[in-house]
């Protein structure tokens, strides 16, 4: 039997859990983004802080403007997140 409060949490963890739900970038803590792929701790701040100098996203497009997220970052994050709240999920344009 594995007692997982043990040891510290991976994404590979909670990764079943996540693909089940959505993070909205405009209300989300830098904790919660972190669990979106390619984000840690340093980025997440960013986004915060970015975020509280510039207004909500209104879309996701808009986190190339946050240093170090370039466009495969934004991939990879798509289908977890949007930008809220009250709007349907953030899509890049082709």
């Amino acid at each position: 039997m594995t007692t997982l409060w043990r040891r510290p949490v991976t994404r590979s963890d909670v990764a079943p859990v996540i693909s089940r739900f959505f993070v909205d970038l405009n209300t989300a803590d830098p904790s919660t983004l972190c669990l979106l792929p390619g984000i840690g701790p340093s980025i997440a701040d960013r986004i915060v802080l970015h975020r509280e100098r510039h207004g909500p996203f209104s879309t996701l497009r808009e986190l190339a403007d946050v240093s170090r997220v370039g466009q495969s970052t934004l991939e990879r994050m798509r289908p977890l997140a949007f930008c809220g709240p009250g709007t349907a999920r953030a899509e890049i344009p082709e």
